[in-house]
């Protein structure tokens, strides 16, 4: 606190009132303006102290019931009607832990008794010119003509858009005006000077300023083909009818409402760019890297900073959509034939044939030799530890009959049944064989011209289809058709796409038009029902 204030009275007795009309106090040069604090009491006896309550005028029983002189001023006509006249006292409470200062404090009062108080109003400041700071405030200039204001206002009609108050400070020279849009005009302000008796005269109309625009965000690019870029502006905050420059770092021009580059600054506003569609830039040369940049001005033609730059190469964008159909037959007598389907089953039957007449053949064969060797092995028994591992022993004995001499009669005529037998297996087995070389060399040099088709179905089977599209090129809007074949009938409310439920075709197509990114798989399903072989 102040545990010694100095304290020097105007005058040496109270004020006699009996109107009071004003009251307010100037800070001495010490006082901090941001963080200070003074509070009032006020009484017409110099005994009972009184403070403003928010609804009336109540005696005081402790240093916190106070007023600002802000509120003690909008409420003294109050205070008359209510508590009376009298002779004026004040009691002026510094707040602890703030640096304020008290210079002098002013009354504005109707009494038998004057004062050395201000009796007019000030005189009129002088509007010099307005000073853009920040694309949120302006700075309003003025000269003090007066040397008994209390403080000053900046207006707009009887609007006030800056002021010194609750705080009066004089011997200023301007006042910021806060809380503006970028690039927003500030017309028809004036500044005034106000004391205890009222505001001076207004002061001529400021010219009409504009706050700073924002500087840009980067712009967006885009590949278009090998020659072509396009480019979208960010508004980033300013109002449309800001203009922007675009500026190409590279070749160190700029671009124009034409889409070219060019060696002269051109600027135009954000619709005239192409708004959110933005423009293209063209005859670009394929392969080489452009880099862009883009600064903004306020309607006082004041520039921002360019925006960080961004930069493409124009090349030639491939576009490549995988696409996959598949169907299952929910009867289980579905087969799908791609263009090699039929050649490739009746391969795969001819290679199960082949393989059982190779083996029937190798089996027929073995039995022949088998016989053979026991003819040989009767009538030369040296040969028996050489051949006797051929010999399936068993095996002969149950189809052969031994003569009382040991011999195989029947061997011989068996030998000559099985070896017409294995001939017709063995030349099968080669005709197959051969066949299948034959439709093989046909599949890779004439490809079958067999579109798909649905095999081994029945009228009212129901057939699921699956198409699978994944975009491996860049982003781009897919434009998708599938025809419903003849003899089929789309089953309401199956078309799905990524699981979601779909209108159904109004015609014999599935029709789709999506955007997809690049990787991005989109899966579409159906059901259609066979109403005719």
């Amino acid at each position: 606190g102040y545990p010694n204030p100095t304290i020097t009275p105007i005058t040496s007795e109270a004020i006699s009132y009996t109107a009071l009309y004003a009251f307010s106090y100037i800070p001495g040069p010490s006082h901090a303006l941001s963080s200070a604090q003074i509070k009032f009491q006020i009484s017409n006896d110099g005994s009972n102290w009184y403070f403003w309550n928010g609804n009336q005028w109540s005696q005081a029983s402790s240093s916190s019931e106070t007023n600002t002189a802000v509120e003690i001023n909008q409420r003294l006509g109050d205070f008359v009607s209510q508590i009376g006249g009298g002779k004026f006292y004040f009691k002026a409470f510094l707040i602890p832990g703030s640096l304020a200062q008290l210079e002098n404090v002013n009354l504005g009062y109707q009494g038998a008794v004057g004062a050395p108080f201000p009796q007019n109003p000030p005189a009129t400041p002088t509007a010099l010119y307005g000073q853009p700071l920040s694309s949120s405030s302006i700075r309003w200039h003025f000269q003090d003509n007066s040397t008994d204001e209390a403080g000053f206002r900046i207006k707009v009609g009887d609007e006030i858009v800056s002021t010194t108050e609750p705080e009066f400070t004089q011997n200023i020279s301007y006042l910021d005006e806060e809380g503006l849009s970028p690039n927003t005009p500030a017309s028809g302000r004036y500044v005034v000077a106000f004391n205890t008796y009222g505001e001076s005269n207004p002061s001529e109309i400021y010219e009409t300023v504009y706050s700073l625009a924002q500087t840009p965000n980067p712009p967006a690019l885009q590949v278009i083909d090998q020659t072509t870029l396009r480019l979208v502006l960010d508004l980033s905050g300013n109002p449309s009818y800001t203009e922007f420059l675009i500026h190409e770092a590279t070749t160190n021009k700029y671009l124009d409402q034409g889409g070219n580059l060019v060696d002269t600054p051109v600027w135009q506003d954000y619709l005239s760019w192409g708004g959110s569609s933005g423009i293209e830039i063209k005859n670009l040369e394929e392969g080489k890297e452009y880099i862009f940049e883009v600064k903004a001005r306020n309607g006082d033609q004041i520039e921002t900073d360019y925006s960080e730059s961004v930069s493409a190469i124009p090349k030639v964008v491939e576009y490549s959509l995988l696409l996959q159909k598949t169907a299952k037959n929910q009867g289980y007598r579905l087969a799908l034939a791609s263009n090699y389907l039929f050649a490739s089953l009746f391969l795969s039957s001819l290679n199960s044939f082949s393989t059982i007449f190779l083996f029937i053949s190798l089996f027929l064969f073995l039995l022949i030799i088998s016989f053979h060797i026991k003819r040989i092995n009767e009538r030369n028994p040296r040969c028996i530890p050489k051949i006797l591992f051929l010999s399936p022993q068993k095996s002969f004995e149950k189809i052969s009959r031994r003569d009382h001499l040991g011999t195989y009669l029947s061997s011989y005529l068996l030998h000559k049944k099985y070896s017409r037998i294995s001939k017709v297996f063995f030349l099968s087995f080669l005709s197959l064989f051969l066949l299948k070389i034959l439709l093989s060399l046909l599949l890779v040099y004439f490809p079958s011209p067999l579109k798909a088709e649905i095999l081994e179905i029945q009228p009212g089977d129901k057939i699921a289809y699956e198409i699978k599209i994944l975009n491996q090129g860049r982003e781009g809007e897919v434009s998708f058709s599938d025809q419903i074949p003849k003899g089929m009938i789309f089953n309401s409310g199956s078309l799905l796409l990524d699981g979601l439920s779909q209108p159904d075709p109004q015609d014999e197509f599935i029709s789709f038009n999506f955007p997809l990114k690049e990787n991005e798989e989109k899966t579409i399903s159906y059901l259609l029902t066979l109403s005719f072989p």
